[in-house]
């Protein structure tokens, strides 16, 4: 018998609870009221099969200063 699963995603403002949200293994890390720049450094520490998350802050005017290219991305990995 199969059952549904139910992904555990924290929400974490500061580094402290983000490094605790890595060892805990949460399924999804939620960051914030981060800047792009703090957005873009905590990233870099999750691994990668922990997926992420940004809110707060963000609006339509800002979000391009938020985004990853999943292209930058993939080229870095060739």
């Amino acid at each position: 018998m199969t059952g549904h699963t139910t992904p555990v995603e924290v929400e974490v403002e500061t580094l402290e609870q983000l490094h605790e949200a890595i060892k805990a293994n949460a399924d999804i890390i939620m960051f914030d009221n981060r800047t792009p720049e703090e957005l873009k450094a905590w990233r870099a520490l999750v691994p990668s099969h922990i997926k992420t998350e940004a809110s707060g802050g963000i609006t339509v005017e800002t979000i391009a200063t938020y985004r990853v290219r999943a292209s930058t991305s993939s080229q870095s990995d060739s």
